[in-house]
């Protein structure tokens, strides 16, 4: 039984898990070349791997919130790149102040081709 069991593995072990929605919340904060601006806080992915890490990347902007080092060891624990927790700190989190939540959305864009797993953009509000 699973009680009491609350992560979903999204059909990965621990360590590839981990390191998929780690690699997507870098894509997320990502500085864009110009060219690129308007992919800029968006990241397209399946539904079950974008609900996953909208909690993570939620996780981070309340950390960028806080604005102190501890934050800033959380944030670089999980993020594992001091360019992205520098701009998280300084260009993403100042953005959110004055919300209390909700900084991620999720649009359902329809099913992939080969095997028809729902797929769903990740972005920032």
């Amino acid at each position: 039984m699973r009680h009491r069991k609350a992560r979903k593995k999204i059909g990965m072990k621990r360590g590839r898990r981990l390191s998929v929605l780690r690699n997507l919340t870098l894509e997320i904060f990502r500085n864009r070349p110009e060219e690129e601006k308007e992919k800029e806080g968006k990241v397209v992915t399946t539904l079950a791997k974008a609900k996953q890490v909208s909690k993570i990347v939620s996780k981070m902007i309340s950390l960028g919130k806080r604005e102190d080092l501890a934050s800033r060891r959380l944030a670089y624990k999980w993020l594992r790149n001091h360019k992205t927790v520098k701009r998280l700190f300084d260009d993403i989190a100042p953005n959110y102040k004055e919300r209390d939540g909700g900084y991620v959305r999720i649009v359902k864009l329809g099913f992939r081709k080969g095997d028809n797993a729902p797929i769903a953009l990740v972005e920032l509000v």
